[in-house]
């Protein structure tokens, strides 16, 4: 579910002529438990790229190995490699304990073989607890707007984006360049 800030915008490049306007929520600060994500204090971490097809597109280059595409807030795909390092689970917990999931599928990325990936079902960043905001302050998410067929005006070389934050945070504006 969108937020009103994120339908206003996405309406309003809708209203301006584009068209197949997508967005997808991407993060590399999922914490898996159990992936090694402590820090380069105790060696170096394991960064799980995470992303969300939130409306209108489809999965990129992910191909389904096994399994389905997740379909709810609490489910995800792993990346074939990840699905390797965790041991082949199929219920995950993340945030240290905050959340837990269950894995219903296991997908490639032909460019990136070794991708250590997860993704998740409508809207489960929006749905993480705000206590995660407490004990994981850095976590943030950022969301990729696409569009067809929107020239952009002559003399413009900045748009800008306003996302709400994970848990409730403060919304964020982000300068896009063109």
């Amino acid at each position: 579910m969108a937020s009103t800030v994120e339908s206003r915008a996405l309406h309003d490049l809708e209203k301006a002529g584009a068209h197949n306007v997508g967005t997808q929520v991407q993060s590399s600060d999922l914490t898996v438990d159990g992936a090694r994500t402590t820090g380069l204090a105790t060696g170096l971490q394991t960064i799980v790229e995470y992303s969300e097809v939130a409306r209108g597109m489809s999965g990129g280059r992910m191909i389904v190995r096994s399994g389905r595409v997740p379909r709810t807030s609490s489910e995800v795909a792993f990346s074939k490699a990840l699905d390797k390092k965790l041991g082949h689970p199929t219920r995950i917990s993340v945030f240290s304990g905050a959340r837990q999931l269950d894995v219903v599928g296991i997908f490639v990325d032909p460019y990136e073989t070794d991708l250590l990936g997860v993704y998740g079902g409508p809207n489960l960043w929006q749905s993480l607890p705000s206590s995660i905001r407490g004990s994981f302050p850095q976590s943030s998410s950022s969301v990729m707007v696409s569009w067809d067929t929107l020239p952009i005006p002559d003399g413009a070389s900045v748009l800008w984006l306003f996302i709400p934050a994970v848990g409730g945070g403060p919304t964020r504006r982000v300068r896009l360049v063109c």
